[in-house]
C-alpha cells in the first residue's frame, strides 16, 4: 500500500505541482484587468421586467412585432453557441495553468448567461405565447440567422491557431451581435420597449470587453503568415451579417421616409458593419481593411459613441460596481490597451 501511495505521488508530481494552482495575476496581467472590468460591471437580469414593453409591443404595428421577433431569432441561440466556445477556451486555460485567463473566461461565461437568460425572459414576456414558435422557427429555418450560427460554431471545432480562433470570436462579438444593436436602438425613436433597450445598452458594454479581449488575444499571439487568413476571417462575417441586415431591413421600419431622413437604410447599415469590421481589425493589430465612414445620428440621442461601436470605451455604465483602473495589480504598471478611437474610421 505504501509503495502504491508513493507511486501515485511520483505520478501526480510528473503532471503538475500544487503551487501551480496558486493564483498569480502577474503571470497573465492583461486577462486579469478583463476580469476585473468585466467584474466591475456585473448585472442581473432581474433588473428588467419587461411588462411594460409586453403592452408596447401589442400597440405597435405588425411590421415592428415582426422585426423584434426577428431579431429575437438570433438573439435567442447567440449567447449559447459563444457559451460553447467559452468552455473549450477555458478548458485550454486551465491545461496552461493560466489562472487570471481562467477567471476571465469563467467571468465571461457567466456573463454570457446574464445575457442569454434575459434575452429569454425579454422574448417570452413580450412576445404572446402563440406567437413563441414563430421564434423558435427563424432559429431553425431561417437562413441568414443558420449561416450566423453555423459561422460561429466553425470555431468551436476549428483546427485553426488559438489567434485565428480569437480573431473569430472579436468578429462574434464585435459584428454579429453589434449589428443588431444599431436596429435595436433606432427603436427609441418610437418611445417603447423602454427595458429591452436599455438591457441592450448594458449588453452592448458588455460586448465590448468580450470584443476587446478577444482581439488582444489574438494581437499577443498572430503570426504575420496567418494576418491573410485573418482578413478572410473578418471578411467572411461582414457578409454573413450584411445578408441579417439585408432580410431585417426588407421593408421600412417606421416609413420609408422616416428611415431615409434618419439614415436607417441597408446602405448606411452595411457601412456601419464594415466600421465594426475595420475596428476589430485594428484592435487585432492589423491595418483598416473597408475606410468606410456612416454616420447613424440616432446612436447620439443614447449618448453612446458611434466611433467606438457605440460603446463606452472606458466601460463605465451606470451600473459599474467599482473602479477596475485601481483594482488591478495594486502599484503595478496599468496594462495600457490599443484604442480604436485613435484610428480614423
Amino acid at each position: 500500500m505504501k509503495k502504491l501511495f508513493f507511486q501515485l505521488k511520483k505520478k501526480m508530481s510528473q503532471k503538475t505541482r500544487l503551487e501551480d494552482y496558486i493564483l498569480k495575476t502577474d503571470f497573465d496581467p492583461v486577462s486579469w484587468e478583463f476580469y476585473k472590468r468585466q467584474e466591475a460591471c456585473d448585472w442581473s437580469a432581474e433588473e428588467f421586467r419587461f411588462t411594460k414593453d409586453r403592452d408596447d409591443y401589442l400597440d405597435s404595428p405588425k411590421r415592428i412585432q415582426d422585426l423584434l421577433k426577428d431579431i429575437f431569432g438570433f438573439f435567442l441561440i447567440g449567447d449559447g453557441l459563444i457559451s460553447e466556445d467559452l468552455v473549450v477556451l477555458i478548458q485550454e486555460a486551465i491545461k496552461e495553468k493560466n489562472w487570471p485567463k481562467v477567471m476571465y473566461l469563467s467571468m465571461q461565461l457567466k456573463v454570457e448567461n446574464t445575457h442569454a437568460e434575459t434575452y429569454s425572459k425579454a422574448a417570452l414576456t413580450i412576445v404572446p405565447q402563440e406567437e413563441h414558435n414563430q421564434m423558435i422557427d427563424m432559429c431553425e429555418k431561417l437562413e441568414c440567422v443558420q449561416k450566423k450560427g453555423e459561422w460561429i460554431q466553425t470555431f468551436i471545432d476549428s483546427q485553426e491557431s488559438k489567434a485565428l480562433r480569437n480573431v473569430g470570436c472579436a468578429c462574434g462579438e464585435g459584428i454579429f451581435f453589434v449589428g443588431l444593436f444599431s436596429i435595436i436602438f433606432y427603436f427609441k425613436r418610437l418611445n417603447k420597449f423602454k427595458d429591452f433597450i436599455e438591457s441592450n445598452e448594458q449588453i452592448s458594454k458588455d460586448e465590448s470587453i468580450h470584443r476587446d479581449e478577444k482581439a488582444s488575444e489574438a494581437k499577443r499571439s498572430l503570426l504575420p503568415e496567418e494576418r491573410e487568413r485573418a482578413l478572410e476571417i473578418i471578411k467572411s462575417a461582414v457578409e454573413v451579417e450584411k445578408e441579417h441586415t439585408r432580410y431585417l431591413l426588407r421593408e421600412p421600419i417606421i416609413s420609408e421616409q422616416s428611415d431615409k431622413e434618419a439614415a436607417m437604410t441597408i446602405e448606411n447599415l452595411e457601412g456601419y458593419i464594415e466600421m465594426l469590421a475595420d475596428q476589430v481589425s485594428v484592435l487585432c493589430g492589423m491595418d483598416i481593411i473597408f475606410g468606410t465612414k456612416v454616420n447613424l445620428p440616432w446612436m447620439e440621442d443614447i449618448n453612446l459613441s458611434q466611433k467606438t461601436n457605440f460603446y463606452e470605451r472606458n466601460v463605465v455604465g451606470s451600473y459599474r460596481k467599482f473602479n477596475p483602473d485601481t483594482a488591478v495589480g495594486g502599484e503595478q504598471e496599468k496594462v495600457s490597451f490599443d484604442d480604436p478611437d485613435e484610428e480614423d474610421f
